[in-house]
């Protein structure tokens, strides 16, 4: 019998970090494109420095000073891979039915900040059928990201 209970408790355990990394996934869509623009930003900060930045690089190359153009590249990589990962996350959102597309919205946009409760009022949903659109959005999430 004890072995079946801390068998359930390590399935509740990675349920709930499934469901944390499903919710992070389902914010980040907000936080996108706010971090590419810093990235793209950074790009263009580095790019107008660049040739006071080769100079320095080449007069102190044996301190370690790190190449102002792999700087770049890494920055621009990563806008790329950030650009992919928004591109897939707004079509996945494309497809989403209406009704967990708002809940996506309403409970996870840091715009608003609504909490559970108030989404339930708002969209005038019986807190079982709130919890079970909101399960599909995290199941959906879940097998197309995770």
């Amino acid at each position: 019998m004890k072995a079946n209970e801390a068998t359930q408790t390590v399935e509740k355990a990675a349920q709930s970090t499934r469901r944390r990394k499903v919710a992070r996934t389902l914010k980040r869509y907000y936080i996108l494109p706010s971090r590419m623009r810093n990235i793209e930003l950074q790009i263009q900060r580095a790019e107008s420095k660049m040739l006071i930045a080769n100079y320095e690089y080449d007069t102190v190359k044996s301190a370690g000073t790190k190449d102002p153009t792999a700087h770049i590249a890494e920055l621009k990589s990563e806008l790329n891979f950030l650009k992919e990962e928004f591109e897939l996350l707004e079509q996945f959102r494309s497809v989403l039915p209406e009704h967990l597309e708002e809940i996506w919205e309403r409970v996870f946009n840091p715009k608003y900040g609504y909490n559970n409760e108030q989404v339930m009022i708002q969209l005038n949903y019986p807190r079982q059928t709130f919890y079970k659109y909101k399960n599909q959005l995290f199941d959906l999430v879940e097998e197309a990201f995770l």
